[in-house]
Order: C-alpha cells, then sequence, then structure tokens
C-alpha cells in the first residue's frame, strides 16, 4: 500500500517535443510524462499550415517521429507526408483523368521510402499515356533517390521543386492541371 503511494506522488513533467534544423527546430508538441523514454519511437502528426503559418499549406499534415530525448525535451525527426483525400476529391473534375500510382524507392541514405504521386490531366488521356507518365514519375525519383537523402527530398517536395520538374516533363506527352505527392513517407 506504501509503494503505490509514492508512485502517486509523483508528478509528471512536461517535455516538449522540437522538430528538425530543416523546421528551424521548431517546437511541434508537449506531452507530460513521468518517462520520457517510453515515447522514443512513437510518431506524432502536425499540420503543414502550423508550421509554416501558412493557410494554404493546411492539406497536408507532417509526420514526425520522436528519437531521442535530451532534458525537458523530445527530438524529432521527419518520417513523412499525407496529404488529405478531401483536398484530393476537390481537384478532380469531370472529363479528366486521375493517374495514380505508388512505388518504393531507396535513397542515398539508405532509407526505403514509398511514394505515391497523383497527377490529374486536363483532358481524357489513353492508357498507354497513362502508363508513360507513371513510368515518368518513378523514373524521376529513383533519379533522384541515387543523388539525395530522404530529408532533401522531403523539402524538394514541400517547396514544390520535384512537383514543377515534373509537370515540365510530363507536359510534353499531355496536359497535365495537378501533379501532387499524397504520400512520402518513410518504410520501417
Amino acid at each position: 500500500m506504501a509503494n503505490v503511494k509514492k508512485t502517486a506522488l509523483k508528478k509528471k513533467k512536461w517535455y516538449s517535443i522540437v522538430g528538425p534544423k530543416d523546421f528551424n527546430s521548431v517546437q511541434i508538441g508537449e506531452v507530460p510524462t513521468l518517462q520520457p523514454e517510453t515515447f522514443v519511437g512513437r510518431k506524432i502528426s502536425v499540420n503543414l499550415s502550423t508550421l509554416t503559418n501558412d493557410p494554404r499549406k493546411q492539406s497536408t499534415t507532417i509526420i514526425f517521429k520522436i528519437i531521442d530525448y535530451k532534458g525537458a525535451q523530445l527530438d524529432a525527426e521527419i518520417d513523412g507526408l499525407i496529404m488529405a483525400p478531401s483536398h484530393i476529391k476537390r481537384l478532380i473534375r469531370k472529363n479528366k483523368d486521375r493517374v495514380d500510382d505508388s512505388f518504393t524507392i531507396t535513397t542515398k541514405d539508405e532509407k526505403k521510402v514509398q511514394v505515391k504521386p497523383f497527377v490529374i490531366t486536363r483532358s481524357k488521356v489513353s492508357h498507354r499515356i497513362q502508363t508513360t507518365i507513371r513510368k515518368m514519375i518513378q523514373d524521376h525519383f529513383r533519379e533522384q533517390a541515387k543523388e539525395a537523402t530522404f530529408n532533401q527530398l522531403f523539402i524538394n517536395l514541400l517547396q514544390i521543386k520535384t512537383q514543377r520538374t515534373l509537370k515540365g516533363e510530363i507536359k510534353k506527352i499531355a496536359p497535365v492541371n495537378v501533379i501532387e505527392i499524397r504520400t512520402f513517407k518513410q518504410i520501417a
């Protein structure tokens, strides 16, 4: 009975969760706990608009993975991003084709990444052109993954550099409205 009272008297401490240097080590959350080591390995999702103060990016969620704790701080690294399905539905219109794909790449720093891009064309296109678009996207990501780390690829996606490059390449085959990445995350 005395043992139970001793543990009940311990107070939980608040630990701040801090993002990586790519996000200027900004605080992304807080958690109360007695044992911070229990949070190592857990994932936390944060809306991109809250990190960048840009309301146009509210359809994207960034996933962070807690990797370490120091003092009253939990350090997190980028684990991936997911686009809201409701945002994707708003982009689709009549007489247009949606080209989806899903594939896995291995980055320069040996991380396996699942990539799920989608393309919305300006008009209906044949299945052969859809297949060519998928192949172009896969080839582009595989080439980039040979030269770049996971964080570099991730930052290029956030800055929309990859999407612009792909749109320029795919425009030569078929007119394109939207190229987005709906999922980009590490595979354990």
